[in-house]
C-alpha cells in the first residue's frame, strides 16, 4: 500500500538563506536589477553581505594555530573561494543554459 509523504519541514532561516535555490534566485535578481557585468566575488558581496578580512581566515584557516602574515593571507583566498563556490556553480549552470554570459574582464 502505498501513502502520500508528509511535506519535509520547512527549514530553519540560516538553511533558508544558504539553499541552492535561494542563492539562484538572488544570484539572477542582481543582473535583473542593473548590474550589467559583475564578478563573482562582486556579486558574492551583494548578494551575501561584504566579508571582513578576520572572516575570511576564519573561513580558511584549517587549525587554530598562530598564522604569519603568508598565511594570513591564504587563509583569507581560501576562505574566499568557500564563500563563492557555490555561486560559481550556479554561474556555469546559467552559463550551460544561455543565461549568463562570459565577458572579458579587462
Amino acid at each position: 500500500a502505498l501513502s502520500p509523504r508528509e511535506p519535509p519541514p520547512k527549514p530553519g532561516k540560516g538553511r533558508e538563506f544558504k539553499s541552492l535555490a535561494r542563492l539562484s534566485q538572488d544570484f539572477l535578481q542582481v543582473f535583473l536589477v542593473g548590474h550589467k557585468t559583475l564578478s563573482l566575488p562582486d556579486a558574492s558581496d551583494k548578494i551575501q553581505g561584504t566579508t571582513s578580512m578576520e572572516e575570511l581566515v576564519a573561513m580558511g584557516q584549517k587549525n587554530k594555530k598562530f598564522l604569519d602574515e603568508k598565511e594570513l593571507k591564504a587563509a583569507a583566498a581560501r576562505g574566499l573561494k568557500t564563500k563563492i563556490r557555490r555561486l560559481y556553480d550556479i554561474a556555469n549552470v546559467f552559463l550551460s543554459v544561455g543565461l549568463l554570459e562570459k565577458v572579458d574582464g579587462s
